[in-house]
């Protein structure tokens, strides 16, 4: 972004995303009443799922060697459980949730360096951060007809109970329901397919708005990333139904393109180019001599 952006310097961005004090939670609930604003309603629902992000090393906050839905393995990584809002035609994340595996919230040092607040330095399953989404959700003001999530979910009876409609899974043969009476299957067999929003907003997110693409550890920053990417997601949203009678086929990588195009950008010179290519040079150096030192100081050590 710095490379591109005109004005901008990489050590402001970075202090923007890791240090500075903005309340993630606050962006989040805004971005989810402005998106509930756009589709909210009866006929909407809350969907809950999780992603993973494969990570390197032990540092970044919650990474652990777990099972990572999106690559099918269990390998290093992050995992985190979401919201998302959909009326059935466009869907926007809600909310998020890092889930911290008990080898973390077991080692306060560890929380402590990775910035975790002491209230958050308690094991939750991830079946405990869907019901705070959901209850968050209702505190809100969010407004739909139903929950939905997949199996994985319904493992816990105590979110059973907060759910209209879960998908089955080898060990549940048939699809658990808490729907209102009369429902029928037809009906309900659409509610299971809805969950295709929120795997479609993963997509979107993580195709288009970058939010698999971080390099940061701390769980301020984490979180300041993923306020970022919903209302990212939030823009690309209210640009598509604002435009849906001229350009009924706009997805949020048409929006990428257009705005790739048309905004102004700075390294368009001879100049920028040059100075950024040393620039990474500069960030490379640092990076390398940095590397030095922490092998000789371990070398010490040993």
């Amino acid at each position: 972004m710095a490379e591109v952006v005109p004005e901008s310097k990489s050590r402001n961005l970075q202090q923007f995303l890791t240090h500075s004090k903005w309340n993630h939670r606050d962006v989040i609930d805004h971005v989810a009443q402005d998106a509930d604003g756009l589709l909210g309603g009866p006929s909407a629902c809350l969907l809950i799922d999780e992603s993973g992000f494969a990570k390197q090393g032990k540092e970044s906050v919650g990474v652990s060697r777990q099972w990572l839905g999106r690559f099918g393995k269990v390998d290093n990584g992050q995992v985190a459980v979401f919201g998302a809002l959909s009326d059935g035609f466009h869907v926007a994340p809600v909310d998020v949730r890092l889930y911290l595996p008990q080898k973390w919230t077991d080692d306060p040092e560890r929380c402590e360096r990775s910035g975790i607040p002491d209230e958050e330095q308690i094991f939750r399953t991830k079946i405990d951060l869907a019901e705070e989404i959901v209850q968050h959700a209702r505190d809100n003001g969010l407004h739909y007809g139903w929950v939905g999530a997949d199996a994985g979910y319904g493992k816990g009876p105590g979110f059973c109970l907060t759910l209209d409609v879960m998908d089955d899974n080898s060990d549940i043969k048939i699809s658990l329901s808490n729907a209102p009476k009369g429902t029928t299957l037809k009906r309900l067999g659409w509610m299971q397919r809805q969950r295709f929003w929120i795997e479609r907003t993963f997509e979107d997110a993580k195709s288009e708005c970058g939010m698999a693409d971080y390099q940061v550890r701390k769980w301020r920053a984490w979180h300041h990333h993923m306020a970022l990417v919903m209302m990212t997601m939030l823009f690309m949203l209210s640009e598509r139904i604002s435009h849906e009678e001229t350009y009924p086929l706009l997805s949020c990588a048409d929006i990428e393109n257009l705005l790739a195009h048309f905004l102004p950008r700075r390294d368009v010179t001879e100049e920028e180019v040059i100075f950024q290519l040393e620039e990474r040079h500069r960030q490379r150096q640092k990076a390398i001599e940095s590397h030095a030192r922490c092998q000789a100081k371990k070398a010490e050590e040993g």
